[in-house]
This record gives C-alpha cells, sequence and structure tokens, in this order.
C-alpha cells in the first residue's frame, strides 16, 4: 500500500507560531505531505503550507507570525464586551482583526486551490457534530474554525452555525485517518505549563482552561489511535511561560521548535517504532524554588 501522509495542525492561538518551526524543520529534513488537517489557528497553518507546501512558503509563513499583535486578534474593549452582555450577544470581541489578517496573508481565495489538499475542522454549535471543509471559500471557513466560544461570534456557513473546531477536535487526528491518512504527523501547541500568575483577563482564562481540555483530548487520542496509523507526535515545548493570547513572542517560540524538532528528527523519532507520547500535565514552581 503506498504511503499517505498527513500533517496535523493543532489549534492554539499565539501558540500556533510553534507549529512553523516544527513545519520549517520538517521541510528542510525533507518529509512532506500529501494532505494537510488543521484546526483553528492550525488550520490557518495548513491552509497557508497547503498552497506553498515547500521551504521558501514555510518561511513566508514565519515573516506573517512575525508581524502578528495581540491587540490585532484580541482587540479587547471593556466598555464593548460589557455593551455585548447587556445586548444579550453570546460574545466578547469581533473578529473582525482576525478577518483582515486573512484577507491579507491567504494567498488562495477557495481551500481548493491549494496545492495539496486542505481539511478545516468546525463544530456546529446547533447540533454538535464535527463539520469539516474540503472547499469553498479560505477566509469564511478559517474565521469559523476559529471561533472560540464566548471570545468571537460565530460563523453560519449554509446550514450550519459554526464554532471553533477546537470544541470537539483540536488536533484532528481522526479527521486524517478518515481521510485515508496512513501516516499521521501531529504538530501540537502544548500548554503553559510553567505560569507563574493567575490568567489576568477573562480572554486570558478562556483560553488558558480550553488548552488544558485540548491537552488532555490529544493524550487520550494518542492512545486510541496509534495502533489505527503511523502516528508520530513531534514534542511540544517545554517549558513554557508564555500565554495563548500573546502573541509577542513568536519569533522566540518558532525559533524554540524549530531547534527542538531539528533535535527530535536528528535522533530517528520519525522512523521509530516507539509508541508516541505526550508530555503530563506538571508544574515547574518546585524547580524554581530550589534554584
Amino acid at each position: 500500500m503506498v504511503e499517505k501522509i498527513a500533517f496535523v495542525f493543532s489549534g492554539g492561538s499565539s501558540f500556533g507560531s510553534m507549529e512553523v518551526g516544527m513545519l520549517k524543520a520538517l521541510t528542510e529534513y525533507g518529509i512532506t505531505a500529501d494532505f494537510v488537517v488543521g484546526t483553528s489557528v492550525g488550520a490557518l497553518n495548513a491552509t497557508y503550507y497547503a498552497y506553498h507546501p515547500n521551504l521558501e512558503g514555510v518561511q513566508k509563513l514565519e515573516k506573517i507570525w512575525h508581524s502578528i499583535k495581540s491587540k490585532d486578534i484580541f482587540p479587547v474593549s471593556p466598555f464593548k464586551s460589557i455593551l455585548r452582555i447587556i445586548k444579550k450577544e453570546n460574545y466578547l470581541i469581533n473578529s473582525n482583526g482576525l478577518e483582515k489578517l486573512l484577507i491579507d496573508v491567504l494567498p488562495c481565495n477557495n481551500l481548493e486551490d491549494t496545492k495539496i489538499p486542505v481539511h478545516v475542522v468546525t463544530t456546529d454549535v446547533l447540533t454538535g457534530e464535527e463539520v469539516v471543509f474540503s472547499s469553498g471559500n479560505a477566509v469564511q471557513r478559517l474565521l469559523a474554525s476559529a471561533a472560540i466560544p464566548v471570545t468571537y461570534p460565530s460563523v453560519e456557513i449554509g446550514k450550519h452555525l459554526l464554532i471553533d473546531g477546537g470544541v470537539l477536535n483540536n488536533t484532528p487526528i481522526s479527521t486524517a485517518v478518515r481521510f485515508g491518512a496512513t501516516k499521521v504527523i501531529v504538530l501540537p501547541t502544548g500548554y503553559t505549563c510553567d505560569r507563574r500568575e493567575e490568567p489576568s483577563s477573562l480572554i486570558e482564562m478562556i483560553l488558558t482552561s480550553y488548552s488544558y481540555m485540548q491537552h488532555q483530548k490529544l493524550a487520550t487520542d494518542i492512545e486510541f489511535y496509534k495502533e489505527k496509523t503511523k502516528l508520530k507526535v513531534i514534542p511540544p515545548l517545554c517549558p513554557i511561560s508564555v500565554s495563548p493570547k500573546d502573541f509577542s513572542k513568536s519569533k522566540e517560540l518558532i525559533e524554540r521548535a524549530y531547534e527542538s524538532t531539528q533535535k527530535w528528527l536528528k535522533t530517528g523519532n520519525l522512523e521509530s517504532d516507539e509508541v508516541p507520547q505526550l508530555m503530563k500535565f506538571h508544574s515547574h514552581n518546585d524547580e524554581m524554588e530550589h534554584m
């Protein structure tokens, strides 16, 4: 049977920058995907890569990440948020900044215009079902995939009212297998394992809580799918002290993920038959206390 490789990109807000470093290392190593699957920010990375599935494309994506600012993605206005609550709206901020970014950077109008197939994962808020798009308006579908509950407004596409795909499937290994992948390479975003302070805003609290649930779900999925496909999980960065709301550290996270993935590849992990592991929940506070 011919091997069919899928790259699976996790959601993770600003932690999506790590996936660029991982992708850069994979590309330099000569590893390419037959198709890609992504959720939320991972869907953005997946779609851009699918259009430019080469080192030049990854380098362009890296420059895009260097330019992203938190205020553009999460333009928090206490007054407007309170007004939305009073008006009984079900989200806190608009997604105009994210939409502008997508319009500015995406090299294609429709998902089917990419060089290799891309599959974007969303969640139908009315039915609770996973809805996957492989064609149609790219900006609209990526906005739906990234519509974090409470944070962004839902997106209506056809008969579906859609929110973040991460609600059901933040790291869509199952989707890759369903589309015929015989080998799945997962680019995870991890979580803030070296947190020193309580989340300082409602948005940060939502993203932090979300990342814990998604990390636990990925660990469960790995156990389930490790016998159903050749599954390789690039180790997420550790320690991480950055908030998933903070885009100011993107360059640093890309470089760290690139170096970490290079080492992982050079030690033969991609060819190994060893069952993939994911880091368990932990704290670095005790380490600091004894330094």
